[in-house]
């Protein structure tokens, strides 16, 4: 079965627009699958996001990973995952 990380990547590269923020990205991904519990989401996303930024080319996608990834940091250090998730 694929890692969470790993649907993720099939999502980005088959469905996503390019135009969005990796936020955005991330959040519909997470609506978009029901079975996708927010607080795993969150781990797997806030260990993974390093591998994201080796797979993807595009230098606005890693200014937003970036982005994302301190955005985690914040959610997780104040444990807003439900406000970060909405």
């Amino acid at each position: 079965m694929d890692s969470l990380n790993l649907k993720f990547k099939k999502y980005w590269l088959e469905e996503a627009p390019h135009d969005y923020n990796i936020v955005s990205y991330i959040k519909s991904y997470v609506r978009a699958n029901p079975d996708c519990e927010k607080k795993k989401a969150h781990e797997d996303f806030s260990a993974d996001l390093d591998l994201l930024l080796s797979f993807l080319d595009d230098g606005n996608a890693k200014d937003g990973i970036i982005d994302c990834q301190k955005q985690l940091k914040h959610a997780n250090n104040n444990k807003k995952l439900n406000e970060f998730w909405s």
